[in-house]
């Protein structure tokens, strides 16, 4: 038998708002949210903070988040970004390894980094969403590789004459 005392009503609000914030982030996977949580030095409440990387999901999940929390108060939605050091290293890696200097062909036309969400943006010279996929996972969702390329492919052969 414990003697562990029954939780206080504000640990039991911050586990029902924890709850209903970890069942909306399970229902919109798309979001990407970082769920974590803080306690604010000055009253020592938990204060339930989500991180989302795209702009429009973040508006959406504070709108929708501050209808199923019991105290909004609590609840602060942000933007995620990366930490520079790790977009840095993902950067060199690019252009290391995606973009080298000798001149040689590679399927990748650019790399650089998106001003609005941090991340590294890779852009393909041809669409692969396999070798997309491929890249993401190897920097750790650091990463976004579009996979339709900015510049279409030139035609094969010489123009066609106009009529």
């Amino acid at each position: 038998m414990t003697n562990a005392s029954p939780p206080s009503r504000p640990e039991r609000r911050a586990s029902l708002d924890r709850q209903a914030v970890q069942a909306w982030i399970e229902r919109n996977p798309g979001a990407q949210a970082r769920f974590s949580t803080v306690v604010d030095s000055d009253t020592g409440q938990e204060i339930l903070v989500v991180n989302i990387p795209d702009r429009t999901e973040m508006d959406r999940a504070k709108q929708e988040l501050l209808q199923v929390v019991r105290h909004p108060e609590h609840l602060r939605v942000r933007r995620w970004r990366p930490p520079q050091d790790e977009v840095d290293r993902i950067m060199r890696w690019a252009l290391d390894t995606l973009l080298p200097l000798d001149g040689s062909s590679t399927p990748v036309t650019s790399a650089g980094p998106d001003p609005e969400s941090g991340l590294v943006m890779i852009t393909l010279r041809r669409a692969d969403a396999a070798y997309a996929a491929d890249l993401e996972a190897r920097t750790d969702g650091l990463a976004f590789v579009s996979v339709e390329p900015d510049v279409p492919e030139a035609p094969i052969g010489p123009p066609k004459p106009s009529t």
